[in-house]
């Protein structure tokens, strides 16, 4: 399966680099892209995303340090829909999804 980023997502990433130093901000980005990529051959070993339950897409989520990966799959791509921070309010991902 191919593994692709949304534009939100990616915007989210680039947000890291603003949140740590630019060493420490790179490996955590690096880590995040890894465990995205072992979604290309294990799409749904991620659990469940509760609050998006109401969007029938069946979002997942792979953790990656104290970020939640939550992505989606179709055919034959994964969609990294949002890197969210664990530190965050978990309400905000329904409303990040929806908006």
């Amino acid at each position: 399966m191919i593994v692709e980023f949304t534009d939100f997502a990616e915007e989210e990433l680039r947000k890291i680099h603003c949140r740590y130093p630019s060493g420490r901000a790179e490996i955590i980005v690096e880590k995040i892209l890894s465990r995205a990529e072992t979604l290309s051959t294990l799409p749904n070993r991620g659990r469940i995303v509760e609050e998006l339950r109401v969007l029938n897409q069946s979002h997942r989520y792979l953790k990656e340090r104290s970020y939640k990966l939550i992505y989606f799959t179709t055919g034959e791509k994964v969609y990294v829909t949002d890197v969210f921070s664990m530190h965050d309010d978990p309400a905000k991902i329904l409303k990040r999804h929806t908006e």
